[in-house]
């Protein structure tokens, strides 16, 4: 939940149902992990399609990296600056990971990515 929170205090509760947030955020989620190597691509490829399958989702580009990012520092999960991230060491495996542990560009180059027009 942790992105899917912030894209909707982003987006003022107004562009996101609770479900589409949500939907994004487990699509974030396994992008990243697989970015540290903790997620195979085929599990993505799996949670992609069950994601889809639900209903499709609304595109990113409409929402701005700058909003998203202050959200997502502003989380009740943040702690010093740093975020504690729920990602996936398997589909069904969370796996609670500190933003401290790996480089902060990390999450950056992987939110401008999935805010890209490109990326879905």
């Amino acid at each position: 939940h942790t992105l899917a929170h912030a894209l909707e205090l982003a987006t003022e509760y107004r562009y996101l149902k609770h479900g589409e947030a949500v939907g994004h955020g487990v699509l974030f989620a396994a992008e990243l992990s697989k970015r540290l190597e903790l997620l195979p691509e085929d599990s993505i490829k799996s949670l992609n399609d069950v994601v889809h399958r639900v209903g499709s989702l609304p595109p990113m580009d409409k929402i701005g990296f700058e909003a998203v990012f202050s959200a997502l520092s502003n989380d009740k999960k943040s702690r010093g600056g740093s975020i504690d991230w729920v990602l996936l060491e398997g589909i069904g495996r969370p796996l609670i990971v500190s933003e401290s542990t790996f480089p902060r560009d990390t999450v950056l180059k992987q939110l401008k990515a999935f805010l890209s027009p490109t990326q879905r």
